[in-house]
């Protein structure tokens, strides 16, 4: 069983294409941010050159909290469905900061646990985990991320009446089914996909709307496959992971967890360093 993962990258080529080697032999469809310097960006070229489950995408400038995370996932999805070569059952959406906690044949044999189901973190919106107001100021109010500060104009906007928001993770596994679904939707309706290209941080809210107002709702699982560690409430980046962390993130790979959300077990671990993390991939490749 195939499943297509996403990589959403910008820096680390050796880290990055690590990744994909132990990924192998799932497809791999990795998006660099155009930002990236030719140089550096055919130092990606040159590190991936090897792997040949690997492909690149079109490339989209996607700084933090802006579209361009969306379309970049976007551009995997589409990708994936026109891939001929293999029958994949899932795609997921992870960063070039992200290492696999179990090695690729266990990630098929979970997966193929739920063929017809996906995972996405979800809450309808609003929700007490986005403050106050429960996050309806990221949809009511046109922003624009500039210089990794949030622009917005106080002018109040109306919601697209035929859907009901939902707010989640931009790190998602998606059957096949509902990947088919999120482009035709994107396709279609294209006034309403606008809509969003002007909210807060939409890979938060985006996905989750679209798949949550669809027809396979009941499928979805809200679990969160990655494991991911805050030790500041309120922070808006996780932990760096070493070595330390190794028994725990092993242990996420095998049994329930709730780190980064409650979920049956963790695929994946973040974030994970390009230096200083090495020590816990070797760890992962040696001991998962």
């Amino acid at each position: 069983m195939t499943v297509i993962f996403i990589i959403l990258a910008h820096k680390e080529p050796e880290q990055v294409a690590r990744l994909a080697k132990r990924l192998s032999p799932h497809k791999v469809l990795v998006h660099i941010d155009s930002k990236v310097s030719p140089s550096n960006y055919q130092k990606f070229e040159n590190c991936l050159a090897d792997e040949s489950n690997v492909k690149l995408l079109k490339r989209f400038r996607s700084a933090w909290a802006s579209w361009g995370i969306v379309e970049a996932s976007l551009e995997g999805l589409r990708s994936a469905l026109e891939l001929t070569d293999c029958d994949w059952t899932h795609a997921m959406v992870i960063s070039g900061e992200d290492y696999s906690i179990v090695n690729s044949t266990k990630i098929s044999d979970f997966l193929s646990k739920y063929k017809d189901s996906s995972f996405i973190p979800n809450w309808e919106l609003p929700h007490k985990i986005w403050g106050k107001d429960g996050g309806m100021y990221r949809l009511k109010y046109w922003h624009k991320p500039i210089c990794k500060r949030r622009f917005f104009i106080p002018v109040p906007r109306k919601f697209p009446g035929n859907l009901t928001p939902y707010g989640g993770s931009m790190f998602w596994c998606l059957n096949r089914e509902v990947v088919r679904y999120v482009i035709n939707y994107v396709d279609k309706f294209q006034k309403e996909v606008s809509f969003f290209k002007n909210v807060w941080i939409p890979d938060e809210i985006f996905i989750p709307t679209v798949v949550m107002n669809s027809p396979f709702k009941s499928t979805c699982i809200n679990e969160n496959l990655i494991y991911i560690r805050w030790s500041i409430l309120g922070s808006p980046h996780p932990d760096y992971l070493d070595a330390s962390d190794a028994n725990e993130i092993k242990k996420a790979g095998s049994e329930p967890s709730i780190r980064g959300g409650k979920s049956r077990i963790k695929l994946f671990a973040r974030k994970i360093d390009a230096s200083k993390g090495i020590p816990l991939m070797n760890i992962l490749d040696n001991e998962t």
